[in-house]
């Protein structure tokens, strides 16, 4: 069973300086608690990244996100743990104490729907084919920011972001940047809830 509470917490802002922070501290880190949504690489990727770097390292994603597409790639991708923020002031400890014992920790609503998703219950999203970029692309598209706004905060350049978008357009099969927005915000890709006012 992991020590109880304080533990030594490091931070790091972004995914390229938790890479640096591991490779240069003369500490054992016992888990890696990571944020989906980051500047540079995204939380897939940097979980990507740790898998190979430091595959014994358990990593815990921690999301806004509830719906299954999400805990399914950050499982697939070598994640120990998914955790919804919505819930972390209560489960973080817990899901923790978890991984830090040889286990796994799903936020009991994302196992539900991954459980009834996997049993055909639930059809599978459109964008639960988009890779790792064009997801966090399309979410922050969703959430009202602009490519500028978006190439500025994930430290890539604009006509990246044009592209990307124009990829998660073509693969959602919306021509439009309003419905890429629209079917975005239906499924809870921007911030807050699920909306049908589109």
């Amino acid at each position: 069973q992991a020590p109880a509470p304080p533990w030594l917490v490091l931070t790091a802002d972004g995914g390229a300086a938790a890479l640096d922070l591991l490779a240069s501290r003369d500490v054992n880190v016992d888990v890696a608690v990571i944020d989906m949504s980051m500047p540079g690489m995204n939380g897939f990727e940097l979980i990507a990244a740790l898998r190979r770097q430091h595959p014994a390292l358990p990593t815990l994603m921690l999301s806004l996100h509830e719906e299954e597409p999400y805990a399914l790639r950050a499982h697939k991708i070598g994640a120990r743990g998914y955790l919804t923020k919505d819930n972390a002031t209560v489960e973080l400890v817990p899901a923790l104490r978890r991984l830090h014992a040889g286990g796994v920790y799903m936020s009991p609503q994302v196992a539900e729907r991954v459980l009834i998703s996997l049993s055909g219950g639930i059809e599978v999203a459109r964008h639960a084919r988009l890779t790792a970029r064009e997801l966090e692309v399309l979410q922050r598209l969703s959430a009202g920011q602009d490519a500028d706004t978006i190439a500025q905060d994930l430290q890539l350049p604009s006509v990246a972001i044009q592209t990307c978008r124009q990829r998660v357009q073509d693969k959602l099969g919306l021509p439009t940047l309003a419905g890429l927005v629209c079917y975005g915000r239906k499924h809870g890709l921007g911030r807050g809830r699920p909306s049908t006012a589109c």
